[in-house]
């Protein structure tokens, strides 16, 4: 649909998406504005990880850290969950900075 409407790939898409919520730019252009339901992004996101683990409290876990990254209310916030989701989601065992990121 990217393609047809703006003549432009989710790549660029994206870009175009982040400088505008980081502030880099103000006018969105003579392009669609795309806006996705959270319900929808947070199922596709549950599917997806439910073919890596059948762990309830891990995709429980997983679910409740989207919907806290869908909900931040700027980029500085968002960008700090999501590095200590990083952290937490790429250890493969408990170590010091694994705890200090649950803190």
């Amino acid at each position: 649909m990217l393609i047809s409407l703006d003549k432009e790939n989710s790549s660029v898409y994206i870009d175009r998406a982040y400088e505008k919520v980081s502030g880099q730019t103000e006018a969105i252009g003579n392009v669609v504005e795309f806006h996705l339901c959270s319900a929808h992004i947070i199922k596709a996101v549950l599917q997806a990880f439910g073919k890596k683990t059948t762990n309830r409290g891990v995709k429980e876990f997983v679910l409740f850290t989207f919907a806290y990254l869908l909900n931040c209310s700027s980029m500085k916030i968002a960008t700090e969950a999501f590095l200590i989701a990083c952290v937490l989601f790429d250890a493969e065992e408990y170590t010091n900075v694994v705890n200090l990121t649950k803190a």
